[in-house]
């Protein structure tokens, strides 16, 4: 896929301006190119979206925050093994556990500072997460507006926002956040059942969200020989393909285990490299290789 320019919605759009990413503590004999900052959507996939979240806060120089919108299944914070998932400091009106919840009350009573919503993200190594609903009341607690708000203000603090959704697909917050992403990613395994349940997502958001094709991606997670041979899956996609991330027991196995962070394989971590590419971030070479 070439790289074309991606345009975030006039809502969010208004609030970023295009700007080059600086970092004081990187060596200076790193070079960083300009890079416009994007919010990619991950549909029901908190495996791949931590993963992805965090394979590029950690070699890159990229600011990058994951959003957990999942409100049925919220387990970003068990999958990155997170010890914490609120900031004490931060006072609300509701009593939670969740930095997600604490940072859409603050949308649905007034915008926080970007001091004050930074410091509601949780930071995870070099990531920061807004942790996932804890109290299933919240979901209706909230004004129509408050989670596109909480967008505008994470782009306006971070590089790249990555936000996971739940399945689905008449769910608030994959709404708004499939009308508001530049790219809306689906990584699936590749069997036929579940391409064919894809694609008709993707046709919903062109025909009724009026999402071009081209900003709704097919990912192929966890891929394996036993999957459907990838020419197959690009013919069926109609080019709508970005690539594949290979499978790993370590993943299968981890997912038992919450308290012990999945660690990549060099395959999985080549099969991120390649997919990075396709944003235009691209690392061991020029650009946002960020040295050890």
């Amino acid at each position: 896929m070439k790289r074309k320019p991606v345009l975030l919605k006039k809502e969010v759009e208004k609030e970023v301006k295009k700007e080059n990413v600086k970092d004081e503590n990187i060596d200076d004999k790193t070079v960083i190119q300009s890079f416009r900052k994007l919010i990619v959507g991950v549909y029901d996939n908190a495996e791949f979206a931590s993963e992805f979240a965090l394979f590029i806060a950690e070699n890159t120089t990229l600011k990058i925050l994951l959003i957990d919108a999942d409100t049925l299944h919220p387990i970003i914070a068990e999958t990155l093994a997170m010890k914490h998932t609120f900031n004490a400091n931060i006072s609300t009106s509701i009593r939670t556990t969740s930095s997600f919840n604490m940072a859409m009350d603050y949308m649905a009573k007034g915008k926080p500072t970007r001091e004050i919503f930074q410091e509601m993200c949780i930071k995870c190594k070099s990531l920061y997460v807004l942790t996932g609903n804890d109290d299933l009341n919240m979901y209706e607690y909230y004004p129509e507006n408050a989670f596109k708000e909480l967008l505008i203000m994470a782009i306006k603090c971070f590089d790249m926002v990555i936000v996971n959704t739940n399945a689905c697909i008449y769910d608030a917050f994959y709404v708004d956040t499939l009308d508001t992403c530049d790219t809306m990613l689906y990584p699936v395994e590749l069997t036929a059942d579940k391409l064919k349940k894809v694609n008709q997502y993707v046709m919903y958001g062109l025909q009724k969200r009026s999402i071009e094709k081209d900003r709704q991606k097919i990912i192929g997670f966890n891929y394996s020989p036993l999957h459907m041979p990838k020419s197959e899956v690009k013919a069926a996609t109609e080019k709508n393909f970005l690539g594949t991330i290979v499978y790993d027991e370590k993943r299968i196995s981890a997912r038992s285990k919450f308290h012990k962070r999945y660690k990549m394989s060099r395959k999985v971590k080549n099969d991120y490299i390649t997919l990075l590419k396709k944003f235009n971030i691209h690392l061991g070479k020029r650009g946002f290789f960020k040295k050890r």
